[in-house]
């Protein structure tokens, strides 16, 4: 709790500036800001880490999202570090749903992992269209319920990002660790194959949560690549 308060987890934004289904995870206002409640952070931080060791111990492709540029080195470098993918550019249509025509080859992450939102509203929605679970950083002002897993906190301040990614770091690298060692991960508060299912449901009523333009602006080129040739091992 008290590193979550030291990162400034906390806090949300202006009073006026929120999303109606949010509202369940506040505590409060104080100085016309909202106020997370950290006890309900903590609680879906510790469901969204399980998620995270579960998918990395099956041996399963994690793919980090961020394109705001202040937060584009630490995002990198939590990827790199755990030996996954990232993009820190803007997203190009079609490389879940079209990947082998848009990028020359098939291309299916089993976890997308989006550390602001909204960051891509096209990633978003073909993370639906391609039933991939996703994971995310929920501030004041958004939808909770765009992502399979998401983490009601602040997304706006470096430290708040930092510790996001150091505890997601940690969760990957755990998971493989067990996986290399042979070691069972034991029961897990939150089964990854009744979640697919739901978002299988979820994407049936895609029109209701998606709420997206047709027309997309030009995208700039994505980064994706791979972080280290051996999935298994650890750097």
């Amino acid at each position: 709790m008290e590193d979550l308060v030291a990162a400034k987890v906390h806090l949300g934004h202006h009073r006026t500036l929120w999303h109606p289904k949010i509202q369940p995870y506040l505590f409060g206002v104080r100085d016309d800001t909202h106020i997370f409640d950290l006890e309900q952070t903590m609680a879906h931080l510790r469901r969204a880490l399980d998620v995270v060791r579960r998918v990395a111990h099956a041996g399963g492709i994690i793919l980090f999202i961020g394109n705001r540029p202040q937060f584009e080195k630490v995002i990198r470098h939590t990827a790199i570090q755990c030996g996954e993918y990232y993009v820190t550019k803007k997203y190009k249509p079609g490389s879940l749903t079209n990947s082998v025509q848009t990028l020359g080859a098939e291309i299916k992450p089993d976890l997308m992992i989006f550390i602001t939102l909204p960051v891509s509203k096209v990633a978003l929605r073909e993370s639906y269209y391609s039933v991939i679970p996703s994971l995310g950083i929920v501030d004041s002002d958004q939808d909770p319920t765009q992502v399979t897993y998401s983490i009601p906190g602040n997304d706006d301040n470096i430290e708040s990002v930092e510790l996001y990614c150091k505890l997601l770091k940690r969760a990957v690298q755990e998971g493989k660790l067990y996986r290399k060692q042979g070691m069972d991960m034991g029961d897990f508060a939150v089964d990854v194959h009744d979640e697919v299912q739901k978002l299988k449901t979820m994407s049936q009523k895609s029109k209701v949560h998606l709420d997206y333009p047709e027309e997309f602006v030009e995208i700039e080129e994505m980064v994706l690549k791979k972080a280290a040739r051996d999935r298994d091992g650890l750097e």
